[in-house]
């Protein structure tokens, strides 16, 4: 992705530099061996997938002109929408109140449809391509949405439903390294389900269930050593609406702000890195506001898990890695625009093993949207932060029950699928 050189400060240090280089030929693997057990191994309790809208507010599954958007009401009067693009990415997301302009990040110029979108982004620090060059250019990364030349991620399904509230299941492939300079020694996949479910006061919750498979490297298959998933928000940074410019980590029961980020202030400067903070000594959210006019402009919240990874067997948890808040500078000068980063992430520098190719990894997520940073912001996140699991890890073969398992088998069945349709219109893929 178009990305500042990082650090990350919980174990692990990461960095990015964007190479644009030809397609070059990669090579794709495996077969999975599961172990039936005669119970299963975990049996999802979480409450907050059972979670719909609170009433006054609906919602519904927009498909229109070839593409497919979640949509919210209150007391009938759309509220925010939200675009569902490649990969099963967030490809935009409209505040319908007050503008047609999307709160992500502008594109890059020439255009990269693939990088200012919401998605996970997977690295290994210690997993390299045989290419050549600094490790921050040659190490393991895919991208939800596709690739740095705009080749998108193959879709193989995608699901509506209304129950217990409107819901999309995107179920994808991501296969390739996102920067052309290492497919042809490095090639990788992972299998995943993005879920898009509106949820309380018109919050978007979204569920990631992964499996990624092991990497190849010249041919070779080698183990993951320092595997790291980010939740990749990038914003739209402007003095105005639609758009950001600080992110409080804390607000008041009336919606102030407590400590908060100022843009070039004091984050970590332009091109320097991350400024992080382990999710346990957060609020397990961070708002994204235009600190000009707090009350009168877009205000959105993104909430994540407090707790680090938890390995589970026999329905038993273990600490298993490390959680994170990231968020970087957006490097703009006054009155343009730019791209503010917040990034709830997980990694398994910290574990006791590294992680293995086909283990099931469960991510919760949740996108609060308002008009204005008041009461309403602050209620809704503390209502929502207690119901967010902690990231889950499933070693290969564990056995679920319930709607899980139904969504496993099909992750695990897409690991070795070749079907799926590389595109940003997703509409035709409802089945």
């Amino acid at each position: 992705m178009n990305r500042l050189l990082k650090a990350r400060n919980i174990g692990f240090t990461t960095q990015k530099l964007i190479r644009k280089l030809g397609i070059l030929t990669f090579s794709l693997f495996a077969a999975l061996v599961m172990h039936p057990c005669a119970a299963a191994d975990f049996t999802d309790t979480a409450t907050i997938n059972l979670k719909g809208l609170d009433s006054p507010w609906t919602g519904e599954v927009v498909r229109l002109n070839g593409d497919v958007f979640l949509r919210t009401y209150n007391n009938g009067v759309p509220q925010f929408e939200f675009h569902i693009g490649p990969g099963g990415t967030l490809s935009s997301i409209l505040n319908l109140q007050t503008s047609t302009t999307s709160l992500l990040a502008p594109d890059s110029d020439p255009p990269v449809v693939t990088d200012s979108v919401v998605q996970t982004v997977w690295w290994d620090d210690g997993v390299h391509s045989a290419a050549g060059g600094p490790p921050e250019w040659t190490r393991y990364n895919v991208n939800q949405a596709g690739t740095a030349e705009n080749w998108f991620t193959p879709v193989v399904t995608v699901n509506i439903s209304t129950t217990p509230a409107p819901t999309v299941d995107v179920y994808s492939t991501p296969q390739e390294q996102w920067d052309p300079y290492n497919r042809s020694s490095l090639a990788s996949k992972v299998s995943m389900l993005t879920r898009y479910r509106l949820i309380g006061k018109g919050d978007l919750m979204i569920r990631k269930v992964m499996i990624p498979a092991d990497p190849y490297v010249n041919g070779s298959q080698v183990p993951f050593s320092d595997l790291y998933i980010e939740g990749w928000f990038p914003l739209r940074a402007a003095d105005s609406e639609p758009g950001f410019n600080a992110l409080a980590l804390s607000i008041s029961s009336d919606g102030t702000p407590g400590w908060y980020y100022e843009e070039n202030n004091n984050v970590a400067p332009c091109g320097g890195g991350y400024t992080s903070n382990p999710a346990w000594s957060t609020y397990g959210y961070a708002v994204a506001f235009n600190e000009y006019s707090r009350l009168n402009s877009t205000a959105l919240g993104i909430a994540f898990p407090k707790g680090d990874p938890q390995s589970w067997t026999n329905n038993q948890p273990t600490t298993y890695g490390s959680s994170v808040l990231n968020q970087a500078d957006t490097c703009r000068s006054p009155g343009n625009v730019g791209n503010m980063q917040v990034l709830p992430a997980f990694g398994f520098a910290t574990a006791p093993t590294p992680p293995q190719a086909g283990a099931v990894l469960d991510q919760y997520l949740v996108v609060v949207a308002k008009l204005g940073m008041g009461a309403e912001m602050y209620n809704e996140l503390n209502a929502i932060v207690p119901l967010m699991p902690a990231p889950r890890y499933f070693p290969p073969g564990s056995t679920f029950d319930g709607e899980l398992a139904n969504i496993v088998a099909t992750v695990r069945a897409n690991v070795t699928t070749t079907a799926g349709a590389r595109t940003n219109h997703l509409d035709a893929l409802v089945k």
